[in-house]
């Protein structure tokens, strides 16, 4: 046994510390050393999760996350700490995506998670396990999922001039750095040919009050539905609120006394049915 394949046998964890250092300081890892990585991979497998989570996560925040990324799947590590997140069908298609998003002026770590965990043949259900096995917390959780799952919607939003749609996933996000971090997640992710991606976007430009829309809530409230309609509580209410909401995201500058005219005119419709 050489003395390379020994210091990663007394400390796998090396590996990942050898990777990230040359992400940060560009320097190029020696042959013998990629060698020795690659007979000693599975040994990471004895590393404490946390350990690893907290080394990979450097990796993907270090000034060259899209290196460090190419090194864990040359040297078939990612198979060892995340299996089955990549084949090497998607590994292209996600690693040109991610490079992407790495570009942009906000970019952290959630928001490269989101875009390899948006890779075509990975379910929700699986990136959730891999994430929850990762440690993550809730909020990481929460939004990488975020990301994940509603990028396409903002493209899809986009193409088709949806401003009421823009406007809901303002409102799923919460405030304006998930939304602007989301939009450059989307524009990463965009499948559209090269030169015609960002034009697609440019439809948010036109969009009006995206701003209302971060912590929106309606003029009116369930008690006000159930005491204009003199009902209780039930999923009726729901309904309402629903559709209430609906036309909040086509004017969020609707007033209360236009929802309660629109409420009336949802009970005159209870009431012939």
């Amino acid at each position: 046994m050489n003395n390379i394949n020994r210091t990663f046998i007394e400390d796998p964890l090396r590996i990942l510390r050898a990777i990230r250092q040359s992400c940060c300081f560009g320097f190029i890892i020696s042959e013998k050393t990629v060698k020795a990585i690659t007979e000693t991979a599975n040994r990471l497998k004895i590393i404490s999760q946390e350990r690893i989570t907290d080394e990979f996560n450097k990796i993907l925040t270090s000034p060259n996350p899209v290196h460090g990324f190419n090194l864990l799947w040359e040297y078939g590590i990612i198979d060892v700490i995340m299996d089955g997140l990549f084949t090497k069908e998607n590994h292209d298609f996600v690693l040109n995506k991610f490079a992407k998003v790495t570009k942009s002026r906000s970019y952290k770590l959630e928001m490269g998670l989101g875009v390899l965990f948006n890779n075509l043949t990975l379910s929700p259900l699986v990136r959730e396990k891999i994430m929850k096995d990762f440690k993550y917390s809730n909020d990481i959780i929460n939004e990488v999922n975020l990301y994940a799952n509603k990028s396409w919607n903002v493209e899809l939003a986009c193409s088709l001039k949806l401003a009421n749609r823009v406007r809901e996933i303002a409102k799923e996000c919460g405030d304006e750095e998930h939304f602007r971090n989301l939009v450059d997640v989307s524009k990463a992710m965009c499948i559209r040919k090269e030169g015609k991606n960002e034009a697609c976007f440019d439809f948010l430009f036109d969009v009006e009050d995206i701003d209302m829309m971060f912590g929106y809530k309606l003029p009116v409230t369930g008690d006000d539905v159930m005491e204009l309609l003199e009902i209780g509580p039930g999923p009726e209410i729901k309904n309402v609120l629903n559709m209430l909401m609906e036309e909040a995201y086509e004017n969020p500058k609707i007033s209360k006394v236009a929802c309660m005219k629109l409420i009336k005119k949802y009970g005159d419709t209870m009431q012939k049915d």
